[in-house]
């Protein structure tokens, strides 16, 4: 989430800035995913394959089994899903519009989101730079930035290279890259996350695509009637989706990630998509059905199939209750931390009392109320230490594990304080 580094020098004011530009990015999302299937959808159904893609995707998740992993409960929490998939959907209707600088700049903005993009920015680099000989001096630029702005960042904010591989990695011990098939984990995990229907729709718009560019390459008049561009970006829609979690399920078992849910989240996005344009084709093929009466079979089956797909979706809308809970618990835990800092003596009190530890999913929120580098945080108690343990989720149980060698000093929500002190 390198995006957010500008925001620093604001002070008290970036984290609620942060929240505003990572929901906005997941409005932007729903909204660029919903023209992108209107774009690829038959003519007269643009409207119904725009709605399908919004409505999957919005409800992507809803039900699983993991807290913060959903699309709505990411964006909702300040991840930067939303703004990732506003940015690499948004750089295929550049690409489709012929807006190719466009495209090239929400690439690099997607690459220093998530590293699975920098093979996918990388090849289109290629392409781009033997199809736009002027854009050569802004591919160069723009591909030399990634790595100085990726690493430097990391850099200066922690002090090490790789602190963000090695603490993904060391989040929860549910993660994927802590099991032993990591990739099967990954993969396995990523299904419950689109609705049965949707992935029917994603079949059979990929299907039909295909059959399509196969029947117009073999010039069977008869079964090759259709857009020959809607096609090949349906297909290759279709094989971004699958490279990319394939991706995240390779670097998770390479334990280069962690594979943590959310990574698959714009791969849900792209399924959103192809569900869409593959419900309006249903509907466009009921309509032909009836020749008589098209646009009106059309639009019955249109509204069976959404019908369908509404019903389908009730199961995850129980999710949302539980989502709202966890986001509640996670608010109220972030104002006790601040109690709980005032408790134990202030920052002052705090520092001088040893090094302070937590568990690794509240380091960042322990060092910005500590105003300390995130280096400064330690994981793991010991002599020395002052300890901030809770919860951090409600599925989660207190870490650290263990206090610190000490009395408590302090306790505020759910947070507890201890260390060994001088006076």
């Amino acid at each position: 989430m390198l995006v957010c580094t500008p925001l620093a020098p604001l002070g008290s004011l970036a984290p609620a800035l942060w929240l505003i530009v990572a929901r906005a990015g997941g409005l932007l999302a729903l909204a660029a995913c919903a023209l992108l299937a209107a774009e690829l959808a038959p003519r007269r159904l643009r409207a119904v394959a725009g709605a399908v893609a919004a409505g999957a995707l919005l409800v992507a998740g809803l039900n699983f089994h993991l807290w913060g992993t959903s699309f709505a409960g990411s964006v909702w929490q300040g991840n930067s899903e939303g703004l990732l998939t506003a940015c690499v959907v948004g750089a295929l209707l550049c690409h489709r519009a012929r807006r190719l600088a466009w495209a090239l700049a929400l690439g690099v903005a997607a690459a220093l989101l998530r590293p699975e993009a920098w093979p996918f920015l990388g090849a289109y680099a290629i392409w781009l730079w033997r199809e736009r000989s002027s854009l050569r001096p802004w591919i160069a630029g723009g591909l030399a930035l990634v790595p100085v702005l990726w690493f430097g960042a990391e850099l200066w904010g922690s002090g090490q290279l790789f602190r963000g591989a090695e603490r993904a990695q060391a989040i929860t011990p549910d993660n994927p890259a802590t099991t032993q098939g990591a990739a099967h984990a990954v993969l396995s995990r990523s299904r419950p996350y689109v609705l049965i229907t949707v992935q029917v729709a994603v079949v059979v718009a990929v299907a039909s695509a295909a059959a399509g560019l196969i029947a117009r390459r073999w010039r069977w008049p008869e079964r090759g009637r259709g857009d020959s561009a809607a096609d090949a970006a349906v297909v290759a829609l279709g094989l971004f989706g699958a490279a990319w979690l394939g991706l995240v399920a390779l670097m998770a078992q390479l334990r280069i990630a962690s594979g943590n849910p959310r990574y698959v989240l714009l791969a849900v996005a792209v399924a959103a998509v192809l569900g869409g344009v593959g419900v309006a084709r249903i509907a466009a093929w009921a309509g032909g059905l009836v020749r008589a009466r098209e646009q009106l079979a059309r639009a019955i089956a249109a509204a069976a199939l959404c019908a369908g797909l509404v019903v389908s979706a009730l199961p995850q809308l129980r999710g949302i209750d539980r989502d709202v809970k966890h986001l509640r618990y996670e608010a109220s835990l972030d104002g006790a931390l601040a109690s709980a800092t005032r408790r134990a003596g202030g920052r002052a009190a705090v520092l001088a009392c040893g090094t302070p530890v937590t568990g690794p999913l509240s380091v960042t929120a322990l060092a910005w109320r500590l105003d300390v580098p995130i280096r400064r945080i330690a994981l793991a108690p010991g002599r020395g230490t002052v300890v901030f343990r809770a919860a951090p989720t409600l599925d989660d149980t207190p870490a650290p594990a263990t206090d610190a060698p000490g009395p408590r000093i302090a306790t505020s929500g759910g947070w507890t304080v201890s260390g060994a002190c001088a006076g």
